[in-house]
């Protein structure tokens, strides 16, 4: 390689801008304009640093042409500038403190000197100011703050004369130097050097409270900060979704008994399946809550009301089980709300609670009614607590890693809140830990999970708000499982897809043998695309008929000799609960057994016999 001789450029420093402190060693230069503090640079790195924007700004802020005073005061050399320890002599040009602003500075800089644990060295009682200069080095600057550790703070230049300037706009502006916090810059200054260096330290209550009068020193306050987690699903009319609260299963699609069930206002409890009076009088029964543009609404329904002729009095009659966009919903906000049930009279003033008897009557067609009674039985669960609605997002999987999971595989439970943004539900803080084993199967630790759900559901769990500064009811629901394929095959009872027939457990796709789907009928079922190209939809498969086929393949399994037709006719439906067919098939080989079987054995076969009858739950997914 060829080798080009040249000679270096020197790189020529302004010395009325950049100068070398007395008694140092070495290339190290520092900046009249920016203060001079930090560890320096070396020549060849000093254009670097006149190309910063605080070196800029302050270049500027010298070049300004002074109204009042004629031109700035030129910067003082190196040769005249004399470097001692700021307790024998204050600054030039420095103004008069306030004696008690002074010892009040004194006493809280006396404190780091005496204090052990805001340095390894122990100072002169007497020196209780700042560092001598000789203390300064390569990770210390001369003001005993570590460069980077704090923001740039543009300052001013000790000039006397410079006391007026022109900003780039040509207004007016103030430069006033203020020498109250020598020998740091500012308040700000002292503030930082104080608690540098403590970060990796367990702050014991006197440290704390030293800290905590620094901030008051300095009028810092908490932000504020709005919540992050919603109690209400929001309505966004289709725009701009990104969260889980956003989603048309969390507002449209959870059950009468699953949804939020309250709503505060003014003081007042207004419960969904009540009766409610509006500011206009009129009667309206809240079907959902939801939020839309940071307000609080209600789908309602108007009730029809007609005379109870078997009881007397009023009878409340509204459709049953209405969706979100039914057309008899209305929107109406929850400020809107004026009287709740039980206050509400008609206008002799007869309790309407009296006249309608506690009934409210749901009709779907002329022999499918439901009555439910009022006040809502959360009513009396909440004892005038608010209650906060908080679905949760249940995630399970196996922890152990691919190389360890085939000699101590572990399932694990997670979950976290549905209502927080998605940058915030993967982190570590966020994801509360439920159980795990290396030897119970998935079903058999979701049984314990799936009663706490339960109860959540269906009595709640008091709990303390520090927004509210009260106790509330916090109630949950399960709004979705996370889990990869294995693990939603086995959550809910349906095969694996990769060779089976029935390979969606969403919709009904399915051939009945296995070589139909090579045929041409069978991929255009696949893409949901019909011979002529047209957009077709899969039907849904139904939860409710996945869990009666396996309640079906357990009344076929109890009769003798079904043990290859259990098999075929799984294979057919597409279904697999792991806890029933652990059990038939145990039950299986049992009765292979014949007069063989243990005592063991017979034992097992009487207790599944007496739970079959007793409590057949507990021998299907605990998810149904």
């Amino acid at each position: 390689m060829v080798r080009h001789s040249r000679a270096r450029i020197e790189h020529k420093v302004d010395e009325s801008i950049f100068y070398q402190r007395p008694g140092k060693q070495g290339d190290k230069w520092f900046c009249h304009l920016c203060s001079g503090g930090g560890q320096g640079s070396k020549k060849a790195n000093l254009r670097k640093h006149k190309k910063t924007p605080a070196h800029l700004a302050a270049l500027r802020n010298r070049d300004q042409p002074n109204l009042q005073s004629g031109p700035s005061t030129p910067l003082p050399q190196t040769d005249n500038m004399i470097w001692i320890t700021a307790h024998n002599q204050s600054p030039n040009g420095a103004e008069s403190v306030s004696t008690s602003a002074s010892d009040h500075l004194h006493k809280d800089l006396a404190f780091i000197d005496e204090d052990s644990a805001f340095g390894g060295y122990v100072s002169d009682k007497d020196s209780n100011y700042s560092l001598p200069s000789s203390h300064s080095g390569e990770s210390v600057g001369w003001d005993g703050l570590i460069p980077g550790n704090h923001p740039e703070i543009p300052c001013e230049l000790p000039v006397a004369n410079n006391l007026q300037g022109q900003d780039n706009a040509g207004n007016s502006q103030s430069h006033t130097q203020s020498w109250d916090w020598w020998p740091f810059k500012s308040k700000e200054y002292m503030i930082g050097s104080m608690i540098i260096g403590h970060t990796r330290t367990i702050i014991s209550r006197l440290l704390y409270n030293h800290i905590r009068m620094m901030f008051n020193l300095a009028g810092t306050e908490l932000p504020y900060w709005p919540p992050i987690c919603l109690w209400h699903t929001e309505f966004t009319n289709g725009c701009h979704i990104f969260k889980l609260s956003q989603s048309a299963k969390w507002l449209k699609e959870l059950g009468p008994d699953t949804r939020a069930q309250m709503a505060r206002h003014m003081g007042h409890d207004y419960y969904l399946h009540e009766l409610v009076q509006l500011q206009s009088d009129l009667i309206v029964v809240p079907q959902f809550f939801y939020e839309f543009e940071g307000e609080l609404y209600a789908c309602c329904v108007t009730p029809t009301i007609d005379i109870n002729e078997e009881r007397g009095g009023l009878k409340f009659i509204i459709p049953k089980d209405l969706s979100f966009t039914a057309p008899q919903i209305k929107s109406i906000k929850v400020a809107n709300f004026y009287v709740k049930y039980p206050l509400m009279e008609s206008p002799d003033g007869t309790l309407i609670s009296t006249l309608c008897d506690n009934r409210i009557y749901e009709i779907k067609e002329c022999n499918d009614t439901r009555v439910r009674t009022m006040p809502n039985p959360w009513r009396a669960k909440a004892g005038n607590r608010v209650i906060q609605h908080l679905p949760i997002s249940l995630y399970s999987n196996d922890t152990s890693g691919n190389l360890s999971k085939k000699w101590n595989k572990h399932i694990s439970y997670y979950f976290n809140l549905a209502g927080l943004p998605p940058k915030l539900t993967n982190q570590h803080f966020h994801c509360h830990f439920l159980c795990t084993s290396n030897s119970a199967g998935t079903l058999e630790l979701a049984e314990g999970i799936v009663d706490d759900i339960m109860e959540l559901i269906e009595h709640g769990c008091p709990a303390y708000d520090s927004g509210l500064g009260k106790e509330v009811l916090v109630i949950t629901s399960l709004l979705c499982f996370l889990a990869d394929t294995p693990m939603h095959s086995e959550i809910t009872s349906t095969v694996m897809p990769n060779n089976a027939r029935n390979p969606c457990r969403v919709c009904d796709l399915g051939v009945t043998r296995a070589a139909q789907k090579r045929s041409m009928a069978y991929l255009q079922f696949f893409l949901q695309v019909s011979a002529n190209g047209v957009w077709i939809k899969n039907g849904i498969r139904s939860w409710v008929l996945i869990i009666a086929n396996c309640y079906q393949l357990w009344e076929v399994s109890k009769r003798l000799r079904t043990k290859t037709l259990v098999t075929k006719l799984g294979g057919e439906l597409g279904i697999k609960d792991s806890i029933n067919k652990q059990i038939y098939l145990h039950v299986y080989d049992i009765q292979a057994k014949g007069a063989n079987a243990t005592a063991a054995n017979r034992l097992f076969t009487e207790r599944i016999e007496n739970l079959d009858e007793t409590n057949q739950l507990r021998l299907f997914n605990s998810f149904f």
